[in-house]
């Protein structure tokens, strides 16, 4: 499957901050949590954003190998990246999704954010 979707890490401490530390659902001791794929730092909510081009499972897993990521079953882990890409797409760009513990694995589901507000007087 391709997407044009990802999710980026969101701190809900911090729900106005801006990031480019993309996310990807990786389990953890029996417990799915969002890992950054060029980091190590796990996340429990992404706001999703655009990201430009398609991209499919594959790509992804090579760019977290890329990135010393270790896969152990790529098939397993493929239906996993294909779950996530299914779930990110029924929400849209720059809503902000928590990672919620299902029994078929995790599904997510959309957390209110505060409106941006950007400087400047206003008169």
């Amino acid at each position: 499957m391709n997407t044009k979707k990802f999710l980026v890490k969101h701190d809900l401490k911090k729900p106005n901050s801006t990031s480019k530390q993309f996310v990807v659902p990786v389990n953890e001791n029996g417990n799915y949590v969002l890992k950054e794929i060029e980091g190590n730092k796990t996340w429990d909510s992404g706001r999703v954003v655009f990201i430009g081009i398609e991209i499919d499972e594959n790509e992804v897993m090579n760019r977290m190998e890329k990135n010393g990521k270790v896969i152990q079953n790529k098939p397993e882990y493929k239906s996993v990246l294909t779950d996530y890409f299914n779930l990110i797409n029924q929400f849209k760009i720059g809503q902000a999704v928590k990672l919620i513990a299902t029994e078929q694995g995790f599904s997510f589901e959309q957390v209110s954010v505060p409106k941006r507000t950007f400087g400047g007087a206003s008169n």
